[in-house]
């Protein structure tokens, strides 16, 4: 008994001398304590709030009726999800076959007449099938060809005019627009010197005085 008293008399002394440390620590720990026991009340109440939220004015059974409502208007939506999915693939395989890229070359059929009128228009799909209008004018009359275009290639041979045409619709630049870059004034300038020989030809007297 003497030993056992011996070995808790220093224990004791030091509790003494440190006892208002110890109960600093002890004091902070049941604040520290306090604050999570306040946080945890928080929370519990946050909770009884939503759920008092979300079960008020139902029992048992008006419950499962709104479980069955959600459940049913998740149903249209992913039938409606489907069938929209539905429409896109058929609206992408329509696309396919509809004319998505043009290429317009007009020029000059006969020259001296007709001006610029004469045009050849290559009208192709996403997959390069198409055809190509080749509208030949002149002053009395108007003839048009139609030629084949599978994969970007023609079934017949085509003129310069047609292939420029295609070339343009497949985003392709011919060799011809790579050597002689024709600048857009120069080109307008051609054209209208075009149009007024054009007229000076066909131009007819006023009077019998200039003839």
């Amino acid at each position: 008994m003497s030993d056992i008293k011996a070995m808790i008399a220093p224990v004791i002394g030091w509790i003494t001398v440190n006892s208002a440390w110890i109960i600093a620590g002890m004091a902070v720990m049941i604040l520290v304590l306090l604050i999570l026991v306040i946080h945890e009340m928080r929370r519990i109440h946050w909770l009884t709030d939503r759920y008092d939220l979300f079960m008020r004015g139902k029992d048992c059974e008006t419950m499962e009726d709104t479980i069955v409502e959600i459940y049913r208007k998740l149903q249209i939506m992913q039938n409606r999800d489907l069938a929209n999915k539905d429409i896109i693939k058929m609206m992408n395989r329509n696309m396919a076959g509809m004319i998505a890229k043009t290429g317009l070359v007009r020029y000059n059929a006969f020259k001296g007449m007709g001006g610029q009128s004469s045009f050849a228009m290559a009208m192709l799909n996403l997959e390069n099938h198409g055809y190509i209008l080749n509208a030949v004018h002149n002053r009395n009359s108007c003839y048009v060809y139609v030629k084949n275009i599978i994969a970007g290639e023609a079934e017949e041979v085509l003129s310069e005019e047609e292939q420029l045409a295609l070339d343009k619709a497949m985003g392709v630049q011919s060799k011809k627009e790579e050597k002689n870059p024709e600048p857009a004034v120069e080109k307008k300038e051609r054209i209208e010197a075009a149009d007024d020989a054009e007229e000076e030809v066909f131009e007819l007297p006023e009077s019998e005085e200039e003839l």
